[in-house]
């Protein structure tokens, strides 16, 4: 900067895209006085997808180019990882439902973080199967799903269960309901079976 300025101020930056040092001197009827500032410009990042959406399945590869400034390193989140060049492009394929990409950079003046999100249509849905069998004195629960990356129980069980198994029950004095959700890249699926008592 340059110039006369008042005694006292306040001065807003903007547009600053590198470092910048600022030297104000004052003088008075006592002497002169000089005092120096740097200012470093926070980074900037921007990234983007080409083609940013496509029909399942797909075989399409996606390009993901991306640029910095003003930072001295960069990292992948999301669907990416590790670290990765101040600028640069890089190609992903075989994409089984939506996903997004992130990019985190850090320079002398900060941090910044964007991310771009690719969209895959017409997912399928999930499909499951599920039922209940008794082989004498044993009773299970046998399914299986496709299309689904997690199942969760409810009902007279709980918890996370694999996309297809076999549970076997222990002896039942009443008649139960059990119930299996399970999801995928395309949506949720519910079924339930109830058991007859022992």
């Amino acid at each position: 900067w340059s110039g006369a300025q008042p005694v006292s101020g306040r001065l807003n930056l903007t547009g600053l895209n590198t470092r910048q040092t600022y030297t104000l001197t004052c003088t008075g009827s006592g002497g002169t006085v000089s005092q120096t500032v740097t200012v470093t410009a926070p980074p900037t990042v921007k990234i983007t997808a080409t083609p940013s959406q496509i029909r399942y399945p797909s075989k399409t590869a996606i390009t993901l180019n991306w640029s910095s400034s003003n930072a001295t390193s960069c990292t992948a989140g999301g669907g990416w990882s590790g670290t990765k060049p101040l600028s640069g492009k890089q190609t992903v394929s075989g994409l089984g439902g939506n996903q997004t990409y992130s990019l985190s950079c850090t320079g002398p003046g900060g941090a910044v973080s964007q991310s771009v999100t690719v969209t895959v249509m017409g997912l399928p849905r999930p499909l499951l199967t599920f039922k209940a069998t008794t082989k004498g004195a044993t009773r299970s629960l046998i399914w299986s799903s496709t299309h689904a990356t997690s199942c969760m129980a409810s009902k007279a069980w709980s918890g996370t269960k694999p996309v297809a198994g076999v549970e076997t029950l222990t002896r039942q004095a009443t008649s139960q309901v059990y119930t299996l959700t399970c999801t995928g890249n395309g949506g949720t699926v519910s079924k339930s079976v109830r058991t007859a008592k022992a």
